[in-house]
């Protein structure tokens, strides 16, 4: 054996197949001395016949949408959203899940609206959040930020509502509303349409953003759209691609609620309930190379496209490699 210019420790000069993942040492690469030792007492720290494949994850993050708010209402903005990649994960290694709920149904006079939940990936001492996206405003009660901002209403007299702040990096905020048509709610590619100014016309949700991890290619996060005076298209606000609920008028034009497991902000309305937001969803996956999950709570959905274990958690669980 002899002392490599490591920090941390000692590595092997015994060549492994397959070749380690920086070369062909048995336990190449950069250790400290207490992973040496956490390693070696579970069995797998690297020995000639004894390799410790490295695991990619990919992942995708969304939170829970917000509710839009209540009377001549702003939709709720996207649950934020993030998507990236956490490096050299080993067997064994467990990460845990929360998937956010969409905010719920505002049914109280001209109160703005519920804020969605956070979702997270919890791995190590890493921890990967989105935040909820925003309420949108009522009736003289302004939207809250978030992931993607809420919409804005009107306010008493008639007077327009700023659309809500989103989360640098997850989403927009939303659009301005006035003149008794609400703005849409933020999504998390673009800023919520602030009400037009077409008579009786509401400001649309702002659009999501596209992922491709499951394999298929899927829209997430889009902001609600805004309520109008007029229950008919175009008047009414659209939700964004992405799940965002559409606006309407009142109960003969109700609006939409934020589409399960995307994030989706809710639809504004008039004078009625508005639209729920939509809850989160995270999903992983992995080169399958490496074997299938050791273990899982949650009941996530696996599947597995070309190349890789894919698991779509839409409730809060774990994933044991």
């Amino acid at each position: 054996m002899s002392i490599k210019d490591w920090p941390g420790g000692v590595i092997t000069d015994v060549p492994v197949v397959p070749a380690g993942p920086y070369h062909d040492n048995a336990a190449s690469g950069v250790w400290t001395l207490d992973q040496a030792a956490s390693y070696t007492k579970q069995g797998i720290w690297p020995t000639a016949g004894n390799f410790v494949p490295l695991i990619d994850v990919d992942y995708l993050v969304v939170a829970g949408g917000g509710g839009a708010g209540n009377a001549y209402s702003g939709g709720g903005g996207a649950g934020g959203y993030l998507s990236g990649t956490i490096a050299g994960a080993v067997s064994g290694d467990t990460l845990t899940m929360t998937v956010g709920a969409g905010g719920a149904s505002q049914t109280s006079w001209a109160r703005r609206g519920n804020r969605g939940t956070a979702s997270s990936i919890v791995y190590s001492s890493t921890t990967i959040t989105t935040v909820g996206g925003g309420g949108g405003g009522g009736y003289n009660s302004s939207p809250y930020s978030g992931g993607s901002g809420g919409g804005g209403a009107t306010n008493p007299g008639n007077t327009n509502q700023a659309g809500a702040s989103g989360t640098a990096g997850q989403g927009y905020a939303g659009g301005g509303g006035g003149a008794y048509q609400g703005g849409g709610g933020g999504g998390a590619s673009e800023v919520g349409e602030t009400k037009p100014s077409n008579p009786g016309w509401a400001g649309d949700g702002g659009d999501g953003l596209q992922s491709s991890i499951t394999g298929s290619a899927i829209y997430y996060a889009g902001g609600g759209g805004g309520g109008s005076t007029v229950g008919s298209f175009p008047e009414v606000g659209t939700g964004g691609q992405g799940g965002g609920g559409n606006g309407g008028e009142d109960n003969s034009f109700p609006a939409g609620n934020g589409v399960t497991n995307t994030g989706g902000g809710g639809g504004g309305q008039e004078l009625d309930v508005a639209g729920a937001g939509g809850s989160g969803i995270v999903i992983i996956r992995y080169d399958d190379s490496n074997g299938v999950a050791s273990s899982t709570t949650g009941s996530p959905v696996y599947s597995n496209p070309t190349g890789y274990h894919v698991y779509k958690f839409t409730g809060s669980g774990s994933i044991t490699f």
